[in-house]
């Protein structure tokens, strides 16, 4: 399986200039942009629309379309990434490639179009006759969309210095999101950043500015009660191949690499990759632990080798680090995430052959052994599968540190929480204090 955003951009990753991004100004004071702020947007290369007196949007490798005559039909589509399911939506006329599709779609259902969408992308929608500008984020959240408001409006985009250059907001962190992420390690809002009166729009969720408002609303959710139809292993095995094929396929675009290392998520990956019709085009590298270790996997990718025929470049890991142009790294993600040194050289060898992404098997073994699923033995009272799955799990991660004791206390966690009705999580949500900022001293 792939990590949590399926691809890895090698730009952002290696703090480059990257090869598409977005940004814009929703003006409802009708009292006119300053130039300055115009000139702002047309910088590093972005092609720059006023698409009404009140919005003004730049853009980098995004597909524009516009229909209806004038500005008071239709709908204006800004879209970058890919889709991977238009074919089976609708019948298409406009021929103006995703964005005039999504237009189309957009005309005929509205909002609940965003819903049906499929794929990794960002997507921005006008809509001419309401005056209705929408931020749509995909439901992976693999692009970010942040925004914030100024005295006559709010200025939008997919970089937060780009949004604080234009704004003329001062750049100030956002020390409690900060404490709680450093702290904490999990996120208390998923619509903050880590600076100030800088907001993200959620992953799955789309912004919807009409005159002085921007609202955040879900388009896209889990189905927690959703049941597939009961089958044998087998017919689960092959309804699970065809799933993951057409996953690592549909990522097969703009000549991407293989992070391959020769265990099972990513061999898996990249035997597919290779049986597909791009095999051929394909670039596959891996960083090399030292012989001896517990990540030592050399044999591994000479059996791939060889078996398809192929060359995996090797990139030799050196003791972990995190010291290599950590100012770029944070710069290029606005937020405090670094990547060991020997990963960053594997990115920018991958970059110098042409990816621009890459497909990567990393924590895929973590997606696919969630140990929630011992919930239910417990809640049958079969403790000897239970205690016997404790077991070999732990001894699988033993070299990522899984003790048996913490596995307990997280099954109990999970345990009570399943057993305990939803109006008392409620309650307690309600009346349970508010993080306090003890954290914070004057010398933090």
């Amino acid at each position: 399986m792939s990590d949590n955003t399926s691809n890895i951009s090698i730009d952002q990753a290696t703090a480059g200039g990257g090869t598409e991004g977005f940004c814009g100004i929703w003006d409802f004071s009708k009292g006119g942009v300053a130039s300055s702020r115009i000139e702002a947007l047309s910088s590093r290369g972005f092609s720059m629309r006023s698409v009404s007196p009140g919005l003004h949007l730049s853009s980098k490798g995004f597909e524009v379309h516009e229909s209806g005559n004038g500005s008071s039909r239709g709908c204006l589509v800004f879209f970058a990434g890919r889709l991977d399911n238009l074919e089976g939506l609708e019948s298409f006329t406009s021929g103006g490639g995703e964005a005039g599709d999504i237009c189309e779609i957009f005309e005929k259902r509205g909002v609940e179009c965003f819903r049906k969408l499929e794929g990794d992308f960002t997507l921005l929608v006008f809509d001419k006759e309401e005056n209705r500008l929408f931020l749509v984020r995909d439901f992976a959240g693999t692009r970010p969309i942040h925004y914030t408001a100024t005295p006559g409006g709010f200025v939008f985009g997919s970089s937060i210095a780009t949004i604080l250059k234009i704004s003329g907001r001062p750049p100030e962190p956002n020390l409690d999101h900060l404490a709680w992420y450093m702290l904490r390690r999990s996120v208390v809002d998923d619509s903050a950043t880590f600076f100030e009166q800088v907001y993200s729009v959620p992953t799955s969720h789309y912004a919807e500015i009409l005159d002085s408002r921007i609202e955040i609303k879900r388009y896209w959710d889990f189905e927690p009660d959703r049941r597939e139809e009961a089958g044998s292993y087998d017919s689960f095995v092959v309804r699970f191949r065809e799933l993951f094929e057409n996953a690592v396929r549909k990522r097969l675009v703009d000549h991407p690499g293989i992070q391959v290392s020769g265990g099972l998520d990513s061999s898996s990956i990249y035997a597919v990759a290779k049986r597909s019709e791009m095999g051929g085009r394909l670039y596959a590298i891996s960083y090399i632990a030292p012989v001896g270790s517990a990540g030592y996997e050399e044999n591994y990718l000479e059996r791939l080798e060889e078996d398809f025929r192929d060359r995996v470049e090797r990139v030799p890991a050196p003791p972990p680090s995190l010291c290599h142009n950590i100012g770029g790294q944070v710069r290029a993600m606005e937020a405090p995430f670094l990547q060991y040194d020997y990963i960053l050289d594997m990115f920018m060898t991958a970059r110098s052959h042409g990816c621009q992404t890459l497909l990567s098997g990393f924590m895929g073994d973590q997606m696919m052994i969630d140990d929630s699923y011992l919930v239910d033995f417990v809640r049958r009272g079969d403790f000897r599968t239970v205690l016997a799955h404790f077991k070999t799990i732990s001894a699988s991660f033993a070299n990522f540190g899984a003790p048996l004791s913490r596995m307990y206390r997280q099954t109990t966690r999970e345990l009570a929480s399943s057993l305990c009705p939803q109006k008392i999580k409620r309650l307690v949500r309600r009346v349970r204090p508010r993080p306090a900022r003890g954290w914070f001293t004057s010398s933090f």
